[in-house]
């Protein structure tokens, strides 16, 4: 008896099937964007769409979390939807729409919780067409900080969070989410494409030194204020720059353990790989991709992952646009008697150049993974990672009866043929969301023409006696935001980053230490830029500025918001006496700072008692943290409180 078979349903609508939005790979009917790192009409976060249009992808992600059996019921899931939707169109607002360039109801965004957050990262993972990587993706972890939202914070916040997910070499693979794009706005952004990343030196004759990438990189975060180490070289690290929305730019130093370099070393060419002296960082972090996740774009989402060793060996060290490294190893390896009749490469020939460049690459390779092993540092091998890839790739299509998105110009490593995915031809390249993607702005363009655009228009506005600080009011509509500075504030003598903590400001950074260990390279870092005392400068009403011995003025404050200093918990820390001592001390420094921004409009000349009341409060309060509470008592005490009562008496006197 003859049985019939079941039609076999095409691959591609199986595809369009399970997923009714897919958003274009840049092909047109003329042009095949495949192998172009850049393509113009991709989707990006940071573009204004209509609110139809954000409701359907809000709806259609909340359809696949149903489907994986995210909600325990279809009335629970209405019920969600429901809350969604309303929450979309409360905050929709007119505006640009992107698609079109004409006005528009501008759909709005709505809040996700961790789980649907989590479930989108990996989903998005998942989607990325061009990653060889993703069949980890159900082990990415999510590190909330939707919850910050201003530039120094962040600049700490992530530091924290990369240090934790490295993991000492044992790389977790985490995406940091900070806030989602406002409707209208740019979002939070991150100028650094890569976390880690070198530095680029052009000298005026056009020679590079570091890597050639980030020249332009490196001239800008010099702008904004970042000095380079005096002996420069090919393997300095640049610092982070984030920028919150609504908020200027902080640039942050990361610590030793994150800077920290590994050396590429090869076991058969030790005393030629010692002589080029070749290191790389330790783990890759994305930094100017974003999430597009049920209609929420989020523009900041750093993303740390490992290398596979191509990247740093082809991609990067042997690039010719980049370090161009190949050359210099095959005359340090000599290989044979042809690099020393040719030490130019212009007489060889063809075959001989290629052959020889092939078996650098080769070695290089080889000396990466190597020197990662030896560190204890994960890193993935082509021939791994792509046997990986097929497999997770086979048993989707086994469950689904279709495979994943795949561009193989980007997945086939450079290995060519010997490598498994280079020979899966027929694999469908589609973009389905959540995706990953690029931001729609540069950074720096943005920051360039915020700049422009923060000026003070405003005047003083004199009030009643009663209330002196409201006399201060400055009517600010585009107060100038000051780039934020946070290098050099974790050294390698400093403390762990959980020692770190970040007090957000209206203006710039101020860091709380509590290890007396990095007091010298405080003093260091202070010494190189030491922000001018305010005496002329208006204040927002309520109000106030800290004061620092070692920094001047800082931040803008709220008095009622002024931290109590946290009680010591070391285990030759002061005791009770000294922690009492340093509260009182810190609330007399409060209360002069508050009277001297009472007194700045009224008493100008008496400022200059009143900082140097400052100075020695200061001095006294880092004086104690460091020495026996008895002796700070009895010999220091004396010495620094009389000027500072005869200082405070002469202000309340003239206030």
């Amino acid at each position: 008896m003859d049985h019939k078979l079941p039609e076999l349903v095409p691959e591609h609508e199986l595809i369009r099937e399970r997923h009714s939005t897919l958003v274009s790979t840049g092909c047109t009917e003329e042009f095949c964007a495949v192998g172009q790192v850049n393509i113009t009409n991709e989707r990006r976060v940071g573009e204004n769409r209509a609110v139809d249009v954000v409701e359907q992808e809000a709806e259609e992600f909340l359809r696949e979390l149903h489907n994986e059996k995210f909600f325990h019921s279809e009335v629970d899931f209405q019920e969600r939807l429901k809350t969604v939707r309303l929450e979309i169109r409360n905050s929709s607002v007119e505006g640009v729409i992107c698609e079109t360039q004409g006005n528009g109801v501008v759909g709005g965004t709505w809040t996700q919780t961790p789980q649907e957050l989590e479930f989108g990262i990996r989903r998005a993972w998942r989607n990325a067409r061009k990653c060889i990587m993703r069949s980890h993706c159900e082990d990415l972890k999510l590190c909330d900080l939707r919850s910050v939202k201003r530039s120094n914070v962040m600049a700490v916040e992530l530091v924290k969070g990369l240090t934790e997910a490295y993991n000492g070499g044992k790389i977790i693979p985490t995406v940091f989410v900070f806030p989602p794009r406002a409707t209208n706005k740019r979002g939070p952004m991150i100028w650094n494409d890569q976390l880690l990343s070198f530095a680029g030196y052009e000298a005026e004759d056009g020679t590079i030194i570091g890597d050639p990438k980030n020249v332009q990189l490196t001239k800008d975060i010099v702008e904004l204020g970042w000095k380079p180490p005096k002996l420069r070289s090919r393997w300095d690290v640049l610092p982070v720059v984030v920028m919150a929305e609504d908020d200027g730019p902080a640039f942050i130093e990361l610590p030793a353990n994150l800077r920290k370099l590994v050396k590429i070393q090869h076991p058969r060419y030790e005393a030629a790989f010692e002589k080029l002296d070749l290191n790389w960082v330790a783990f890759p972090a994305l930094s100017r991709l974003g999430f597009d996740i049920g209609g929420v774009q989020y523009t900041a989402t750093p993303f740390i992952g490992w290398f596979m060793d191509t990247e740093i060996g082809i991609r990067d060290l042997a690039n010719p646009l980049r370090y161009n490294i190949l050359p210099e190893l095959i005359m340090a390896l000599n290989f044979n008697d042809k690099t020393a009749e040719h030490p130019s490469f212009k007489n060889l020939a063809a075959y001989e150049l290629l052959a020889m460049l092939s078996r650098a690459q080769i070695e290089l390779n080889y000396a990466i993974y190597h020197s990662f092993l030896r560190e204890g540092i994960t890193m993935s091998d082509s021939l791994s990672a792509s046997k990986n890839w097929i497999q997770y790739d086979d048993e989707f299509e086994k469950q689904n009866g279709y495979r994943l998105p795949s561009d193989l110009y980007s997945l086939a490593p450079p290995q060519g043929s010997i490598i498994p995915v280079w020979h899966r031809e027929d694999a469908p390249n589609y973009q389905p969301k959540p995706l990953i993607c690029w931001h729609a702005q540069d950074p720096i363009d943005v920051w360039r023409v915020e700049k422009s655009e923060w000026t003070p228009v405003g005047t003083i506005q004199p009030t009643s006696a009663q209330s002196p600080t409201e006399s201060l009011c400055l009517d600010l509509k585009d107060r100038e935001k000051p780039v934020s500075t946070l290098s050099r504030v974790v050294e390698e003598t400093g403390p762990s980053i959980s020692d770190v903590k970040a007090h957000p400001s209206d203006d710039a950074p101020s860091l709380e230490l509590s290890s007396p260990s990095v007091s010298k390279s405080l003093d260091e870092a202070k010494s190189r830029e030491k922000p001018e005392t305010p005496m002329d400068e208006p204040l927002p009403p309520n109000r106030m500025r800290s004061y620092s011995l070692t920094s001047g003025w800082g931040p803008l404050m709220d008095p009622a918001e002024t931290p109590e200093p946290a009680p010591s918990t070391g285990a030759d820390n002061p005791s009770n006496l000294a922690n009492t001592v340093r509260a009182a001390t810190s609330a007399h420094i409060s209360a002069l700072t508050l009277r001297r921004t009472r007194a700045q409009s009224f008493f100008p000349g008496s400022m200059v008692a009143v900082d140097k009341t400052l100075a020695a409060s200061e001095y006294f309060t880092k004086f104690s943290q460091q020495y026996d509470p008895f002796t700070v008592v009895k010999d220091v005490w004396p010495v620094v409180c009389i000027p500072t009562i005869l200082m405070l008496a002469l202000c309340l006197k003239l206030i």
